[in-house]
């Protein structure tokens, strides 16, 4: 687990977002996610189409079968509120320093490592991240909002086994 600590370029997507924030209740989804997008230390890789059910962890596990076999609101569920455990039912395990591909996880408090609050895909030496409903955006792997936590894990995929018969 890695401790990300505050930053001008943290405290700047703190701000942007705070004031953005308002736009989306207000049905202006758009603008929420355009203000960040002209933030230094994030690239526009996706725009989004802003449905409720798309959020960060639906970008990282889309293409996974068990994760498409979930209702809306159990991939949340269960990812945000009980991500060890549902990664290792997955095949995934904990590792200590990032390789390409592999999970991103933040969380607030790593005495409570099953919540997540966050999700990424690393790729040399930076994350593709989808920011809530908003936009998907390549970053350092510390340049995310605080509301995002404050420490990171990192999940990488091993072949799950098959039982022969």
């Amino acid at each position: 687990m890695r401790f990300i600590p505050t930053s001008t370029e943290r405290q700047n997507l703190d701000d942007a977002l705070q004031k953005a924030y308002e736009a989306i209740y207000l049905r202006r989804g758009t603008a929420l996610y355009e203000c960040v997008s002209d933030l230094p230390g994030l690239k526009l890789v996706e725009r989004s189409d802003f449905s409720y059910h798309k959020r960060c962890y639906w970008y990282v596990f889309r293409e996974e079968a068990w994760f498409r076999r979930l209702d809306e609101f159990e991939q949340g569920r269960r990812l945000m509120n009980d991500v060890t455990n549902t990664l290792s039912a997955h095949s995934f395990i904990e590792i200590s320093t990032p390789e390409r591909g592999c999970v991103l996880v933040y969380q607030h408090n790593p005495s409570e490592p099953k919540y997540a609050s966050h999700f990424g895909k690393y790729n040399e030496g930076t994350v593709i991240s989808k920011f809530g409903m908003g936009h998907i955006y390549e970053h350092a792997p510390e340049n995310v909002p605080h509301m995002f936590g404050n420490y990171i894990r990192y999940f990488k995929k091993t072949k799950s086994r098959r039982r022969k018969a």
